[in-house]
């Protein structure tokens, strides 16, 4: 059988509107290649660890070309009829998140609005989901996602755990061990969609396309596109725009890290706002990795030297017990919980809790009058 070749993915036009960028720590990958440049790293990763927990990486072997055909992929995929889209939904209700979920199908809290994003999740290419249903785009050009997919573990997560380890004077594979992407676990690369809405409609939603929320798992990988609308919360309450770089990452911590840390390393509050006027017309295409732990592992506080010197790591917290959940556990009951919803966004200052985990769903203002 032939297949189509796939059309290139025209980059958008950077805004040309002055925005507030946050300034953030850039981590030249490549230097964990030798001992004395992860050294080097791990003492200049410390601040985006523990103050913001979002920093840029530069330096991986991705050449832009390949990160350029992953962008065009996800455009095709959006171009495919609805129905080839839904022809592998999320299992949403039991907190199964492999697959495509829709846009236009939820309501946004407190309003008439409708969600304008739909993504589709791609599972990890190992023995444990070869028989995962996948969309036949996606089995059609298989080596390269599955390459792709691989990567983003092994030259990207993989260092930066052994960094996190190193910072916490914990044995360097501590992460790594946890994470294992030869293990099940709830990894996934995603192809995001963000539909343009009406300014009327948008301002129903505080100009928010994705209200201020933290992500499920431990790493999110969010390769660099020029439409503006992520933010990130700096550690004064504002939010600030973060600066396209083009062959960059944008990564950030999330929960079951932040978990495994009693909070020290932060998991990054983070929003997508209506983009500028130049760019507000524009289908946002997002290309990302998000890392989760094995699903068989407790989510609870490393045994970290540095975690028990500054009180935060104790004998009952460190502990394996009956309470602890796994990180399969978490995820699904917070799938369950945000995605299964007929409506989206929860009131600010919504607490989920799960077992011995809990985070906010909504950390904007209380005083918002909606998501």
């Amino acid at each position: 059988m032939t297949i189509a070749p796939i059309p290139k993915w025209d980059r958008p036009e950077p805004t040309k509107y002055p925005l507030d960028y946050a300034e953030l720590t850039n981590i030249d990958i490549s230097l964990t290649k030798t001992t004395e440049g992860k050294l080097q790293l791990v003492e200049t990763i410390r601040d985006a660890l523990t103050r913001v927990g979002f920093w840029i990486v530069t330096g991986t072997d991705f050449t832009e070309e390949e990160i350029e055909h992953q962008f065009a992929l996800a455009q095709a995929f959006y171009n495919q009829p609805l129905e080839e889209r839904n022809a592998n939904k999320c299992d949403l209700a039991n907190g199964g998140y492999f697959g495509y979920r829709g846009a236009w199908e939820r309501k946004i809290n407190g309003t008439d609005v409708l969600d304008n994003m739909e993504l589709v999740n791609i599972p990890k290419y190992t023995a444990d989901y070869a028989d995962t249903p996948r969309h036949q785009l996606f089995r059609d050009h298989e080596a390269a996602i599955a390459d792709f997919h691989r990567r983003c573990w092994y030259e990207v997560a993989k260092p930066l755990f052994e960094l996190f380890a190193l910072a916490l004077e914990l044995p360097e594979q501590y992460f790594v061990e946890r994470h294992d992407y030869e293990r099940p676990s709830q990894d996934h690369l995603r192809y995001m969609m963000y539909h343009p809405r009406s300014k009327e409609d948008d301002a129903k939603c505080n100009n928010l396309w994705s209200w201020d929320h933290t992500d499920y798992g431990s790493l999110t990988l969010l390769f660099s596109q020029t439409v503006s609308g992520l933010q990130v919360q700096m550690p004064d309450g504002t939010n600030k725009d973060i600066r396209p770089l083009k062959g960059s990452i944008v990564v950030n911590i999330a929960d079951t890290l932040s978990f495994m840390s009693g909070g020290y390393l932060k998991s990054t509050i983070h929003r997508v706002h209506r983009p500028p006027p130049d760019q507000d017309h524009i289908h946002r295409v997002g290309v990302i990795y998000g890392c989760r732990p094995n699903d068989d592992v407790p989510v609870v506080v490393a045994p970290s030297p540095v975690l028990v010197r500054l009180g935060i790591a104790t004998p009952k917290n460190t502990a394996i017990t009956a309470d602890a959940a796994t990180a399969a556990e978490y995820i699904a009951a917070r799938v369950k919980a945000v995605h299964a919803s007929s409506t989206y966004g929860a009131a600010p200052g919504t607490v989920f809790k799960h077992k011995n985990l809990q985070i906010l769903e909504n950390y904007g203002s209380a005083n918002s009058k909606s998501i």
